[in-house]
């Protein structure tokens, strides 16, 4: 009887030592898990913050190429107004040039028939004078 309760005594003591060493094992091992999932929720909220700031700057870039988007459509809208306000302009430059090259033209023409005119006046009025003396002449 002694020696078997030794024996149970003995074994049942060095059960007891390995359940202390699973324990602490186990205790090890939940700290180190602990430790490894706080270090994920770490980074996990780390790349949630990135990924949220992205986003934003995403959204903000996004509106900004839509304002440029708009605001090269009115850019553009504008420049074909004023090419077309140009073309038109420059055909109403050319009528006015083509009248005034008429009106110069015309003026010339008219230069030219005063001064034959004047020439003609010129000439009546010795002519006249002609006359004029011929008449005293006679009836003197």
């Amino acid at each position: 009887g002694e020696a078997s309760q030794h024996a149970l005594l003995a074994a049942i003591s060095s059960s007891q030592e390995e359940i202390d060493n699973l324990k602490q094992q186990l205790f090890d091992q939940e700290l180190k898990h602990k430790n490894i999932v706080n270090e994920l929720q770490n980074a996990l909220n780390h790349s949630n913050s990135t990924n949220a700031e992205s986003s934003e700057k995403l959204t903000t870039a996004s509106a900004e190429i839509e304002l440029m988007t708009t605001t090269n459509t009115d850019l553009t809208k504008r420049i074909n107004e004023l090419e077309v306000s140009t073309a038109e302009s420059a055909m109403k430059l050319a009528e006015t040039t083509a009248s005034l090259d008429n009106l110069n033209s015309f003026n010339s023409e008219l230069s030219q028939r005063v001064s034959s005119l004047e020439e003609d006046k010129a000439g009546l009025e010795k002519s006249n004078a002609s006359i004029v003396d011929e008449l005293t002449v006679k009836n003197s």
